[in-house]
């Protein structure tokens, strides 16, 4: 099976726009993309010393545009 068969979930990315007045991360419009998630728990050692929680590994396509900074929406639960 090809990695493109493997994809048979979905995502749906929301770009970080800005933040409003109290804080809050404003988000655009969502873009769904088809994915491959396993759900995990893991912890990983930053070089600065602070301890990375990892949620889920998400397998998608190189040509998703996806950032560090947004949101992704996964089996109604937000990442």
């Amino acid at each position: 099976m090809s990695f493109l068969g493997l994809l048979n979930q979905t995502v749906t990315v929301y770009p970080k726009a800005s933040y409003d007045g109290y804080g809050r991360e404003v988000v655009s419009s969502g873009v769904t993309h088809k994915a491959r998630v396993q759900e995990v728990t893991k912890s990983r050692l930053l070089p600065n010393g602070q301890v990375a929680i990892i949620d889920a590994l998400v397998f998608v396509r190189s040509t998703a545009s996806i950032n560090i900074n947004d949101r992704m929406d996964y089996n109604s639960i937000s990442y």
